[in-house]
């Protein structure tokens, strides 16, 4: 899983509602190990729903996220 350390103003995750200390531990069930691994997935579905899987203190969440232009 790969953690947020900080959130941009303005960026993606912010706008997906992503909160500092929350860990991504999978999008459309693969999991995520690295920045670059969440890099590679996000490419393989631009303009796509993705579905992520996020962990947030001890619960875990699942959210499906729509490219918005």
């Amino acid at each position: 899983s790969l953690i947020i350390k900080n959130i941009k103003r303005g960026s993606y995750a912010e706008r997906i509602g992503l909160k500092e200390g929350d860990y991504i531990t999978h999008i459309e069930g693969k999991e995520i190990k690295s920045m670059k691994g969440l890099e590679r997935i996000l490419s393989e579905y631009v303009k796509r729903e993705k579905k992520w899987t996020i962990k947030r203190g001890r619960y875990i969440y699942e959210f499906v996220f729509k490219e918005v232009d």
